[in-house]
């Protein structure tokens, strides 16, 4: 289970860095984020317990403002596309 857990924390990892779509980069880090707990949980260590729950807690608080941000920017440039949008920082420079 360890070793097909960690397989899908690799190709999730691969997926995310190919999304053009911002909102889907979002959700595919997140899924990274909670298969990564999945591990921690099941090395069954006192080291894994502590992960998972600091994974947890880092990820409740990250995940809703990235989905805000994401909103935010398409509520702004009416695109998720991160093609259409990579000139962002030159407006934004303290977002990024």
């Amino acid at each position: 289970m360890l070793v097909f857990l960690l397989v899908g924390i690799i190709v999730s990892s691969v997926v995310t860095c190919i999304q053009s779509d911002i909102k889907r980069l979002v959700a595919y880090s997140s899924v990274v984020h909670i298969t990564s707990v999945s591990v921690g949980l099941l090395l069954s260590l006192f080291l894994g317990y502590k992960r998972a729950l600091i994974i947890m807690f880092i990820h409740g608080i990250s995940s809703p403002i990235l989905f805000f941000v994401v909103g935010e920017l398409y509520e702004l440039m009416g695109t998720r596309s991160l093609v259409f949008i990579r000139g962002l920082y030159l407006l934004f420079p303290t977002l990024f």
